[in-house]
């Protein structure tokens, strides 16, 4: 019924494991990562069936790399560089020690007005062009090509203002590009169009921590906590909000430990 909904790929890719059916799962899982790329447990879970189902290691190896690059802050890092040691694969330096090898990422926009999204509203729909649109700005935010991923993801909006992975991966690309206020509103219109996507509302509450919006941040993952009580990483960075101040030293050691409960 729905061939963008990610929890459901999710969701077959898990069952095709339990049968032993690993093509499919492996089909499925590249489908999630596909349409979600900030999504950490798409990610997570191709490393793993690589890893562990399919021992193809250069493969696992890269999606670890790869894993620890994009969310270093999510618990899961240690476990990915533990593998890596495992595979006999050098682990992905921290950010910090990439950040003195390698050319520092974009600096963030400057201070100023809010920016706002400027997305031109189709008078008529084009479906087919959009998913064409789409298509594209995915290649290119594999290559991190930012700036031609950014152009295609618009297209596409442009001709379907209904196509809710289009704004969930601008929103991904802009957090590349640490274009925070551009990131936060394109969660925010993914999230009106789908609001039972869970990592937009995880996205956009890191993306609230970045400005320095932290009731914002802790608005949301409170959110995600009431509707997916297990959602282990929402507890994480409620602990990494909380320990910043000493007034909320208390909840942030229950949130770490409701963490460690679901992510031992």
């Amino acid at each position: 019924l729905d061939p963008n909904y990610t929890l459901a790929h999710l969701g077959l890719a898990e069952a095709s494991i339990q049968s032993e059916e690993y093509d499919s799962a492996l089909a499925a899982i590249k489908q999630a990562v596909q349409l979600e790329p900030g999504n950490p447990d798409a990610l997570w879970a191709l490393a793993s069936l690589y890893d562990q189902q399919l021992e193809i290691e250069d493969r696992a190896a890269k999606c670890y790399s790869d894993f620890i690059a994009r969310f270093p802050a999510d618990a899961r890092v240690l476990k990915a560089q533990e593998r890596l040691k495992a595979l006999g694969r050098a682990p992905a330096p921290s950010p910090e020690a990439a950040a003195a090898e390698s050319p520092a990422p974009p600096p963030p926009a400057a201070a100023g007005p809010e920016r706002h999204l400027q997305i031109r509203k189709p008078i008529i729909r084009d479906t087919r062009t959009a998913v064409q649109a789409y298509n594209r700005g995915i290649s290119y935010q594999r290559q991190e090509n930012w700036d031609s991923a950014i152009y295609f993801y618009i297209r596409a909006l442009e001709n379907d203002d209904t196509f809710a992975a289009a704004y969930f991966n601008l929103g991904a690309v802009y957090m590349a590009r640490r274009d925070y206020d551009l990131a936060k509103e394109s969660y925010e219109r993914a999230i009106e169009l789908r609001p039972d996507v869970v990592a937009a509302y995880y996205n956009l509450a890191l993306g609230h921590r970045e400005l320095g919006e932290k009731e914002s941040a802790v608005e949301r993952l409170e959110e995600i906590i009431r509707t997916q009580p297990d959602y282990a990483a929402a507890y994480y960075v409620l602990g990494l909000i909380q320990s910043e101040n000493r007034g909320t030293y208390e909840q942030a050691k229950t949130n770490y430990e409701k963490f460690l409960r679901l992510a031992p």
